[in-house]
């Protein structure tokens, strides 16, 4: 496996210790196809603290599959079949489906914010860390799914807006391209403040999608980040056992200093936020002061009011103004 630089370093240690964070993203084509992949990364002393899945295309009675495979690790994700196994038999090939798995070691800084059928939202210590596998071309009213998608995940990113945000996944389509996706994620990705890794990492790699049989390759796996300064390594993997038409996505990001001390005090999640915003609570307000400056307003307040009231007098007689 052709590695990133960084993560070939001894990754035994946790990554308090080492006070970085290790994501990785991988549209898995299916279960079996994309394991071995993640069992050589797991092996080349590069465990990664975090492994974001796309496309595992398990049932829900089947998830449990990545807790029995990956048992350093604790998975929060869904089907994308729940309404075909509800429907009835199963016929056809399966599809879809999100999961993320972080290490249990991580679990003390970590909040398991939303899962839905196409993303997941996790915080871990200072980062919001969403997981995200967009609709691919073909698929009915694609725009409008990934509209809803996009205005979900800034929904998430106001409500955390103390955290800095990575979005990593399967956008299904090149964003340097015409298309109207990528015009869309575009926008997104302006005017949430987000910096494209693979711009502020460039590599030689020109595909994250390569299928042979159908001469097909193409960029269309991301990660975006609203802290480029704490990025310390991204790149795309070449792993020597890859069964998936994808290539995995790595980046190493720098951990905060109070996610470091929460981790080390056993304190929550809560505490590991660096920056802390605050809100005005009108009833815990000085009512006094409100008062004293407001009622200085009174005196001009009965005057507008005489005035509308006279104007609305003049006008049920029909008066006309110039």
């Amino acid at each position: 496996m052709t590695m990133a630089t960084g993560l070939t370093a001894d990754r035994s240690m946790d990554p308090i210790s080492t006070q970085s964070l290790v994501i990785v993203s991988y549209n898995m084509h299916g279960f079996h196809q994309g394991t071995p992949a993640l069992q050589e990364l797991l092996e080349q002393n590069s465990t990664p603290d975090i492994i974001l899945v796309q496309q595992h295309w398990l049932t829900p009675a089947n998830l449990c599959k990545f807790d029995d495979l990956f048992p350093d690790y604790f998975s929060f994700g869904c089907s994308a079949m729940t309404n075909r196994v509800q429907s009835g038999i199963l016929f056809g090939r399966p599809y879809g489906g999100v999961m993320s798995l972080i290490r249990n070691m991580l679990r003390t800084i970590t909040e398991t914010v939303c899962c839905r059928e196409r993303y997941t939202v996790i915080r871990v210590a200072n980062y919001l860390i969403v997981n995200v596998y967009l609709s691919c071309v073909g698929t009915p009213d694609r725009l409008l799914i990934c509209e809803d998608i996009i205005a979900e995940i800034q929904s998430w990113r106001i409500k955390y807006s103390m955290c800095d945000c990575i979005v990593a996944g399967d956008l299904n389509c090149n964003l340097d391209s015409g298309d109207q996706a990528a015009a869309l994620i575009s926008g997104f990705i302006r005017s949430s403040s987000l910096s494209r890794c693979d711009h502020l990492f460039p590599s030689d790699t020109l595909a994250t999608y390569i299928n042979p049989h159908l001469n097909q390759r193409s960029y269309i796996d991301y990660m975006l980040t609203s802290a480029p300064d704490s990025l310390l390594v991204f790149d795309v993997l070449d792993p020597d056992l890859n069964f998936s038409d994808h290539l995995p996505l790595c980046a190493i990001f720098k951990l905060h200093d109070s996610a470091i001390e929460s981790s080390k005090d056993g304190s929550p999640v809560d505490s590991a936020m660096a920056r802390v915003h605050k809100r005005l609570r009108w009833d815990k307000g000085d009512r006094t002061s409100y008062y004293s400056y407001t009622s200085v307003l009174e005196s001009m307040i009965c005057m507008c009011d005489t005035v509308a009231d006279s104007f609305r007098g003049s006008v049920n007689r029909g008066t006309v103004f110039c």
